[in-house]
């Protein structure tokens, strides 16, 4: 029985998150990426966004956190081995962002497991699209 057992095509798991202007420079501080467009209130309102907007990066990490967080079971790790997303529209402050996955494919050969995932705010607007593909790891034996 391989670990890949616990996911099947078709699950899903979602999580919602609003994102706060102190999530944008907590990021900023982390990442290094300090644009004008995250973390000046003066520069968003010239920008063609109208106002500032997060990182694209921080929908990963809430992808991330679906895959950690919402579907690794209690013997296993889920390791990104590589994602695929594209941007479609901005997140905004006081935006509140539902990350989802579904299973799309798992393989017989090795615990790899290939889901779709997208961000949506609160409007329903899609913000990410792509899929991720992730290795699923037993915890060691103690």
């Amino acid at each position: 029985m391989t670990s890949t057992t616990h996911f099947t095509v078709g699950q899903k798991a979602s999580l919602s998150k609003v994102i706060t202007g102190e999530d944008v420079l907590q990021f900023a501080e982390i990442s290094g990426d300090t644009q004008p467009i995250h973390t000046d209130p003066a520069y968003g309102p010239k920008t063609r966004f109208g106002k500032q907007i997060a990182h694209g990066t921080i929908l990963i990490g809430l992808v991330s956190a679906v895959l950690g967080k919402e579907m690794a079971g209690p013997d296993y790790t889920v390791i990104f081995l590589g994602t695929d997303v594209r941007f479609t529209n901005p997140v905004f402050f006081g935006d509140e962002i539902t990350a989802t996955c579904e299973v799309k494919s798992v393989r017989e050969d090795k615990p790899v497991v290939t889901l779709a995932c997208s961000c949506t705010n609160q409007s329903g607007e899609e913000v990410l699209t792509g899929e991720a593909v992730v290795y699923i790891d037993p915890y060691p034996v103690s």
